[in-house]
C-alpha cells in the first residue's frame, strides 16, 4: 500500500510557525497536496494535544482523523548541544505522559521543547513508551545530529528507527555514508524550512559565492571577498562519507525532487504565489487532476500540456531530473530556474511529447 505521508510539521504553538497551523486548516490543505497521512508535530504541547483530541476522530491503531486526513502524533525535541530529534508517538495518552516525564522548562510554551538530555537519554526515555525516534534533518549545520557527531552511534549508542534527511540532503548524498546503509530515510517538509535550504551548499555568508569544500578548508573558511565561509550540508557529508558515489541498498526507493505546485507556477510565470494568475492556474490544475502530487508525479504530461504548455514543460523537467537548480548556501535560499522554457507568446498551446 502506497501512502503519501509527511511526518514532520509544526503547529501554531511552534516559534516561527504560522498561527493558521491548526488541524481544521491543515487537514483540507494537505488533502489538496495529495497527502494521506500526517504527523501532528508538537505532540508534547498540552494545548495542541487538546485541539487534536477535540477536533479529530480516534481509531484504535493510533490514527486521528479529520476530513479524510489521518494523523499520527509526532514531535520534535531539541536536546543537548541543540541537536534535534524527531519522535513518532503511539497516541495522545502516551504523549501526555511523555510530556510530563521530559525535563524541559519550555514544553508548555513552545511546540518544540528544549531539554538537556542527550541522544542516548532521549532514546531511552521515548523507547519506554514504544515511540519511534531518529535524528531530525540529520546533516544541517545548526541543529543536525551530524554537526556534533561523526557517527550516528556516537549520538544514540543504539540503532534508531530512521534518519530524517531534511530538505538539504537527498539519498544520493546520504548513501555515501556507509553506516547509514541499513537505515530507513525520511524526507519531510518541516513547515519551518524553505524548499531549497539556505545551508545546503558551502558558501560565503557575505557574497554568497558557492565554494567547494576542499577549497574552503584550504582557505581556512575565509572567502576572497573577506567574508566567512559557512559549512554546508555538502561539506559535512564530504567529511564523513565513505564513498565518492552513493551506494543505495536494494530497499531504498528512488528520491523524487519536487516543489509546491503554486511555487512552480509562480517561478515559471515570474508572478507572486498569491497573484490571481498563479492561483487561477493552480486551481484549474487541481480541479482537473485532484491534487498536487497527482499533477507533479502521476498525470500524463500531454494532459497537463493541453492546459498549460509552460507548466507541462516545467513538470517534465522535474520528472526527468533536468531542472536548473541554483542551490542555497551561506544563508541565502536556493532558486529553481526555468530559463529554457518557451517564452514566445504565439507558441501553440497544444503539443505532443514527440515535439519536444
Amino acid at each position: 500500500m502506497l501512502v503519501n505521508a509527511d511526518f514532520h510539521i509544526h503547529s501554531c504553538f511552534s516559534m516561527a510557525s504560522s498561527k493558521d497551523m491548526l488541524i481544521k486548516n491543515i487537514a483540507p490543505k494537505s488533502k489538496l497536496k495529495g497527502l494521506g497521512l500526517l504527523g501532528t508535530g508538537d505532540g508534547l504541547h498540552p494545548k495542541w494535544l487538546d485541539i487534536i483530541e477535540e477536533g479529530t476522530t480516534y481509531s484504535s491503531d493510533g490514527i486521528y482523523s479529520m476530513e479524510d486526513m489521518d494523523f499520527v502524533i509526532t514531535t520534535e525535541i531539541e536536546g543537548k548541544n541543540k541537536i534535534h530529534h524527531l519522535i513518532i508517538i503511539p497516541n495522545i495518552d502516551v504523549a501526555r505522559e511523555l510530556s510530563q516525564k521530559l525535563p524541559s522548562k519550555n514544553k508548555n510554551v513552545d511546540g518544540r521543547p528544549k531539554t538537556q538530555l542527550n541522544g542516548v537519554e532521549i532514546l531511552e526515555l521515548v523507547r519506554q513508551y514504544d515511540c519511534l525516534i531518529g535524528p531530525a534533518h540529520a546533516f544541517t549545520p545548526w541543529t543536525g545530529m551530524y554537526k556534533s557527531f561523526d557517527s550516528i552511534y556516537d549520538c544514540y549508542e543504539k540503532k534508531v528507527d530512521f534518519v530524517e534527511l531534511g530538505l538539504s540532503a537527498d539519498t544520493n548524498m546520504a548513501d555515501t555514508v556507509g553506516e547509514l546503509k541499513d537505515f530507513t530515510f525520511l524526507s519531510n517538509s518541516d513547515a519551518l524550512v524553505p524548499n531549497l535550504g539556505k545551508y545546503h551548499m558551502t558558501a560565503c555568508t557575505k557574497c554568497f559565492k558557492l565554494v567547494e569544500p576542499e577549497i574552503a578548508r584550504k582557505n581556512k573558511m575565509k572567502c576572497e571577498c573577506g567574508g566567512r565561509i559557512k559549512k554546508g550540508v555538502d561539506y559535512r557529508i564530504s567529511e564523513i562519507s565513505d564513498f565518492n558515489e552513493a551506494k543505495h541498498p536494494d530497499f531504498r526507493p528512488p528520491y523524487v525532487h519536487l516543489m509546491p505546485l503554486a511555487e512552480l507556477i509562480s517561478t515559471v510565470y515570474d508572478k507572486g504565489v498569491t497573484t490571481k494568475t498563479v492561483q487561477n492556474i493552480w486551481q484549474n490544475l487541481i480541479d482537473k487532476f485532484g491534487n498536487e502530487i497527482n499533477v507533479l508525479i502521476d498525470v500524463d504530461l500531454n494532459d497537463i500540456i493541453k492546459i498549460d504548455l509552460k507548466i507541462g514543460e516545467a513538470i517534465k523537467a522535474f520528472r526527468n531530473n533536468t531542472i536548473d537548480i541554483v542551490p542555497g548556501g551561506g544563508g541565502k535560499y536556493g532558486e529553481i530556474k526555468f530559463d529554457s522554457l518557451i517564452k514566445e507568446e504565439n507558441t501553440p498551446k497544444v503539443v505532443t511529447l514527440d515535439n519536444f
